[in-house]
């Protein structure tokens, strides 16, 4: 795991091409939502790293961005995937005992998480970087980047999520609540939805 204290250091370094943790695809995928300059930089995957962070449980309530728009995101090709556990989500939280053994929650928890999940389609939105929460996203500070850093953050950034299986750090989507090792989607767990559709992918 790359440390965050690290990821800032490459971060700053990307121009002089001193990073590491470098994929050597050329999925056009990769390119998808960029500015033509950004694109060009991951068509080689070359001059600048790519790094992963983990999926977060935490997540920050509300939002001032319009509802959630896959269409929208990046990695357009994980859509159709995206559309099914989403509904599956949805159609979860209309049962409170089988979302309290899948999600992994009770009493004012299960409900808050609920309803979040019942209201993906409507609810406002967020960047993902804002959204996620927890020790390590506090430590990224996104907010204090200068415009040079956040922008290479946001081009060699990726961030697994349990619902969307990879997004990046602009992308606008909605509070919710399922864990990567989560049992939704046909009796498999999310990691094991996401991980040859991703590995296919990157």
């Amino acid at each position: 795991m790359l440390l965050v204290s690290h990821s800032i250091r490459i971060y700053k370094t990307l121009d002089s091409n001193n990073g590491a943790f470098f994929f050597t695809g050329d999925n056009p995928d990769l390119g998808a939502g960029l500015t033509s300059a950004q694109a060009n930089g991951y068509a080689s995957m070359v001059n600048y790293p790519l790094i992963l962070l983990p999926p977060s449980e935490g997540k920050a309530s509300g939002g001032d961005g319009p509802p959630l728009d896959l269409d929208s995101l990046s990695f357009e090709s994980l859509n159709p995937t995206r559309v099914r556990m989403a509904k599956s989500l949805a159609q979860l939280s209309q049962r409170p005992r089988s979302s309290k053994k899948v999600l992994g929650v009770k009493g004012s928890a299960l409900e808050k998480a609920m309803a979040g999940n019942a209201t993906l389609d409507t609810a406002p939105t967020l960047p993902a970087i804002e959204r996620y929460t927890g020790v390590m996203y506090d430590s990224i500070d996104y907010q204090s980047l200068d415009g040079d850093a956040r922008e290479a953050f946001d081009r060699t950034v990726i961030i697994m999520s349990g619902l969307f299986g990879m997004i990046r750090p602009a992308d606008m989507i909605p509070a919710y609540k399922l864990k990567m090792g989560a049992t939704l989607l046909r009796r498999r767990t999310c990691a094991a939805v996401w991980k040859p559709l991703i590995s296919k992918t990157l």
